[in-house]
């Protein structure tokens, strides 16, 4: 029964979209067996896709704000003691070095994603303001900033699917000595 709830909650949409299409069928196809056909081609179709659009990868889900056009100024990398009920701050730094921001890029840009309508942003090991600059127009640019919350599993509301190592650049950040990390556990 508690699968039954959770596929309701999760497609509780398509579902819905389904019986409005299949009340309009209805209405202009008038033999059952024509019906019956262009409801299985709808259904076996919505099998195969509805999946494939909850696919993404970190490149395509940010591209309107992170493209190769795209200027990336600093990351600013928290790191969040998730131990607890509620994720707590406990060092952050700024990266200013375009390769380390060039590492850290690619490092996510192999992280293939699947949408989890149920996933719980907060409380991810590190918190990344990716701070952005994009051409407008001819002289005018606007600087955003793109926040990403990250651990081995998640990123943001997507799970990760595949077996990256998405974490390498920032895990060597870490656990180097010479990176200056703030203290924000006072």
């Amino acid at each position: 029964m508690k699968a039954f709830i959770d596929v309701l909650i999760q497609y509780g949409d398509l579902i819905f979209l389904g019986g409005i299409v299949v009340i309009l069928l209805s209405i202009f196809i008038k033999k059952k067996s024509r019906l019956i056909v262009v409801l299985l081609i709808l259904v076996v179709g919505s099998i195969f896709l509805i999946p494939q659009a909850l696919h993404t990868t970190f490149p395509d889900g940010v591209s309107d704000q992170l493209n190769e056009d795209s200027t990336v100024q600093a990351i600013i990398i928290t790191i969040n003691d998730v131990s607890g009920d509620r994720p707590v701050r406990e060092e952050q730094v700024t990266i200013r070095d375009k390769d380390i921001i060039g590492h850290i890029l690619e490092d996510l840009s192999d992280v293939e994603l699947k949408e989890d309508r149920n996933a719980v942003v907060l409380g991810r090991k590190y918190h990344l303001n990716i701070r952005i600059t994009n051409k407008v127009e001819d002289g005018y640019y606007k600087t955003s900033t793109l926040m990403v919350d990250v651990d081995q599993h998640y990123l943001n509301k997507y799970k990760i699917v595949n077996e990256p190592n998405h974490l390498e650049t920032i895990e060597s950040l870490v656990e180097n000595d010479e990176v200056d990390w703030e203290d924000l556990s006072e």
